[in-house]
């Protein structure tokens, strides 16, 4: 029996209330047409000026996975949706992910399944407007459990705002002992926000004398264009027995074009 394609629709720093309108509703159609297997928002979905969040998010296609960012103030947690999937999906078991401040132990991570697919996403957020973030102990855990009874070929996923792999201030504490995660649990796919710069690159990543290769994926702004040289764009993963496949859709002109497209051979 041929595996499913698994479809990810990856969009970050969507900044709702805070820049142009239209930039967001033509993303919402662009992703809905693509017909994601899993949407996941890794952050930013707001500014403190924007209060249009959890109708944008309930306009995106489900099953759902919002994650927070480093732009939310803490007021409108309560007033978001909780990761969303269809019925029946196993995700419902996993802790709710919340779309807002999250608190710092990892209690607002989620483990969303659809089929062909496991994402455990982590909120990496340490405190609003925290340039960077944290993945804890207890995350790592979180991760090690959710994907230790993963069965081939279930495409192993997990989901933060702060990019692991990112140097600088920006990067992420923990991120050595989730990189021992990713390694010996075997994840194929790591999804990120937060850089404003698109980013696709395959990593070895090493845990002792154990080696695996993860396909990292950053989402650029979704809405913003700040003139730092990037465009508004999300990125598009799918997924077969043997490829993975990244295309960023960029906004040109009014409509959603596929610029860039990097295909990896699927580690086994």
């Amino acid at each position: 029996m041929r595996e499913p394609m698994v479809v990810l629709a990856l969009v970050a720093d969507l900044h709702a209330g805070a820049y142009p309108v239209a930039a967001i509703e033509t993303l919402v159609a662009d992703v809905g047409a693509a017909g994601p297997t899993l949407t996941v928002v890794t952050g930013d979905c707001t500014r403190p000026a924007g209060g249009a969040v959890a109708d944008l998010l309930a306009r995106l296609p489900r099953p759902l996975l919002p994650l927070l960012g480093t732009h939310t103030p803490t007021p409108l947690r309560d007033r978001l949706p909780r990761a969303a999937g269809r019925a029946g999906a196993a995700g419902r078991a996993g802790a709710a992910a919340r779309a807002e401040l999250a608190a710092p132990s990892g209690a607002d991570d989620a483990v969303v399944e659809a089929p062909g697919v496991r994402v455990v996403g982590l909120q990496s957020m340490t405190g609003w407007r925290c340039a960077h973030g944290r993945v804890s102990p207890r995350q790592v855990s979180t991760v090690r459990a959710a994907m230790a009874d993963t069965p081939p070929p279930v495409l192993r996923v997990v989901a933060l705002h702060h990019p692991p792999a990112v140097s600088g201030p920006g990067r992420p504490g923990g991120r050595a002992s989730l990189t021992d995660a990713l390694v010996h649990t075997r994840v194929d796919v790591v999804l990120a926000g937060s850089a404003r710069v698109p980013s696709v690159r395959r990593t070895q990543l090493w845990s002792g004398g154990l080696a695996h290769p993860v396909i990292e994926v950053i989402a650029e702004d979704g809405s913003m264009y700040d003139g730092r040289g990037g465009h508004r764009s999300w990125s598009l993963v799918r997924v077969d027995a043997r490829t993975i496949t990244v295309e960023q859709r960029h906004l040109v002109d009014g409509g959603w074009r596929t610029g860039r497209s990097v295909v990896y051979p699927r580690a086994r």
